[in-house]
């Protein structure tokens, strides 16, 4: 009899393993009690036509990157966008070559507000 325990010993830790394994992959510990949180796939909305506010100004006046409507400074009446946070402190060392480059370019500036 013990001689039989012992041949079904290897054939029992198998059969365990088997059934546990699922259970044990990183893909099934990750997914456990996260249901709410999606598969890393997500669909977002078309931004709102006033979030999505279309600059005037097409070209950062430092980088010639485009400009992000976050980034911007006051300048003689018109507002100037950059494309970092870098970019307005080198504006404002020589602001007047920075303009003329974008008027070279038939960039348009648009007013700042009052």
């Amino acid at each position: 009899m013990r001689t039989t325990s012992k041949a079904l010993l290897p054939s029992v830790l198998v059969l365990g393993l088997a059934l546990a394994a699922p259970a044990l992959s990183p893909s099934h510990a990750a997914a456990q009690g996260h249901a709410g949180h999606g598969n890393g796939h997500q669909h977002h909305e078309a931004a709102k036509p006033d979030e999505a506010r279309e600059l005037k100004q097409t070209k950062c006046p430092v980088m010639g990157l485009t400009p992000s409507p976050d980034i911007y400074t006051d300048y003689q009446g018109k507002r100037i966008y950059f494309c970092c946070d870098y970019c307005p402190a080198e504006f404002a060392k020589d602001p007047e070559r920075y303009l003329q480059k974008l008027k070279d370019e038939g960039v348009e500036l648009e007013d700042a507000p009052n």
